[in-house]
């Protein structure tokens, strides 16, 4: 426990992610949250069971961005069973809490039906919560 603390502590000290990985929550899931610079990766590290259907597993990718400050914007990737492993992308936006305990993002995309965009369009929402580190 004193070291989670510890480490969070650098993490807020740091106003940056520093080089360590970090695991956050969402929606069930595990995420894995790597920082390398500017640059932001976050990838399913254990995914809920029922999105292997769409071809989600361990190191499959839910966003590549940018984050400066607090704020995060990048490309996002949606998953269909109908196409399992060929993601579809969209732009969010977002930030990172004063406490850099909790994510929120948010964005529009294309809806899917079946493997092909429909033309309707979805409000995005993704919330992440810190876990611990990787």
């Amino acid at each position: 426990m004193k070291t989670a603390a510890l480490a969070l502590a650098v993490l807020i000290a740091s106003g940056s992610f520093a080089s360590a990985k970090s695991c956050w929550l969402h929606k069930g899931s595990v995420l894995k949250l790597e920082q390398f610079g500017s640059r932001i990766e976050i990838s399913y590290e254990n995914p809920r069971a029922e999105l292997t259907a769409s071809g989600i597993q361990y190191g499959t990718p839910l966003l590549q961005g940018n984050v400066s400050g607090n704020q995060i914007f990048g490309e996002a990737f949606q998953y269909s069973s109908f196409c399992p492993g060929q993601p579809f992308s969209y732009q969010v936006a977002g930030t990172v809490s004063p406490d850099r305990k909790r994510i929120e993002l948010s964005g529009t995309r294309e809806r899917l039906q079946e493997c092909k965009l429909s033309g309707g369009i979805d409000s995005v929402r993704l919330e992440l919560q810190f876990l611990r580190q990787c």
